[in-house]
């Protein structure tokens, strides 16, 4: 997902973004959880803002990432694609937070999680609508010395690839990220006979939360 280049400045430029709130929502949202599987944690550093007597595990697939993480004896290197064994402890919440899930190609995964019957899975992704709405377009963000530049390419209406570009004091590193656009209806597909869909809470912003229950 998050290659080396990437990895280096992605703390650095999500700086501002309001993790506590967030962890402080979807904890309570899910009904105060003891354990939690967090997926595409990335350097998971968010967790300091979850109760300190929380258990919390959590998987990506980026080394570069788990590698700058303060957490990673506690973050397994796997792709989900891959599957979860039946020796993955049960827990009472997953998470694939700060848009995850638009990255991932292909759910069929979800069957598979450790999450005990009754359990919730919680997720955020971009709402469709507001996607079709609005459109992609070019940002730029600059912070310090360092610049980082995202341009939208090859949009179908279904996957998007990012061009992100970081510049300043002689760096010039590159890097393609694909995305994909779920639909309410694949959300529900995805869901099959494992999951009912609990509350859908929409944001200001293409910020869709989802909360989701095993059956």
């Amino acid at each position: 997902m998050f290659a080396k280049c990437y990895s280096q400045y992605y703390e650095l430029f999500n700086s501002d973004k309001p993790y506590k709130k967030e962890i402080e929502f979807v904890y309570k949202w899910a009904g105060n959880p003891s354990r939690i599987l967090d997926i595409g944690c990335g350097t998971a550093n968010y967790w300091q803002h979850f109760p300190h007597d929380c258990f919390i595990v959590g998987i990506d697939s980026s080394k570069e990432m788990i590698a700058a993480s303060k957490h990673k004896n506690r973050i397994l290197h796997q792709n989900v694609l891959e599957g979860f064994k039946r020796t993955w402890l049960q827990v009472g919440l997953v998470t694939a937070l700060f848009d995850v899930i638009n990255y991932i190609p292909d759910h069929s995964w979800w069957k598979d999680l450790p999450l005990q019957k009754g359990g919730h899975f919680i997720f955020d992704i971009f709402n469709e609508s507001m996607v079709k709405r609005d459109g992609f377009r070019a940002t730029k963000k600059t912070i310090g010395s360092i610049s980082r530049m995202i341009s939208p390419l090859n949009y179908d209406g279904k996957k998007i690839i990012l061009e992100i570009k970081f510049g300043g004091n002689g760096l010039k590193l590159q890097e393609l990220h694909t995305m994909y656009i779920w639909s309410e209806k694949d959300i529900e597909s995805f869901c099959g006979r494992e999951f009912g869909i609990v509350e859908v809470k929409n944001t200001s912003t293409w910020q869709q939360w989802w909360k989701l229950q095993r059956k």
